[in-house]
């Protein structure tokens, strides 16, 4: 599904792009979403977004080991950055988009992320 979005819109680039990419975590379909995300990952590898997403995501899928491994790499990349600071970066104050972020953070508080 987010794959099809991305392709139609072509002119989509950096965190936009991969932010579509996590439509599936937002919908509540967390395995389709971490697969999303792992494309993100392998094509930025330096996306410091994509790390967190997939932490979320494995967590609310119940995959712990790999939810902490993607939380220490956000982690190298962006040392001493919580949840508070994740919400000031949302890419809209749109309140339907920011209740659906609610679902990433609850993903990266099972995780351990701090606020």
């Amino acid at each position: 599904m987010a794959d099809e979005i991305v392709l139609r819109g072509g002119c989509l680039c950096g965190n936009l792009r991969h932010e579509v990419r996590a439509v599936p975590l937002y919908l509540g379909d967390y395995e389709e979403a971490v697969r999303h995300i792992k494309l993100c990952c392998v094509e930025m590898p330096h996306l410091a977004f994509a790390r967190y997403v997939l932490a979320s995501a494995c967590a609310l899928a119940g995959r712990m080991e790999e939810a902490r491994a993607a939380l220490e790499e956000f982690r190298e990349m962006r040392p001493g950055v919580g949840i508070a600071a994740l919400r000031r970066e949302a890419l809209s104050e749109h309140p339907k988009y920011l209740l659906l972020r609610e679902r990433l953070y609850e993903g990266l508080r099972l995780v351990g992320m701090e606020d």
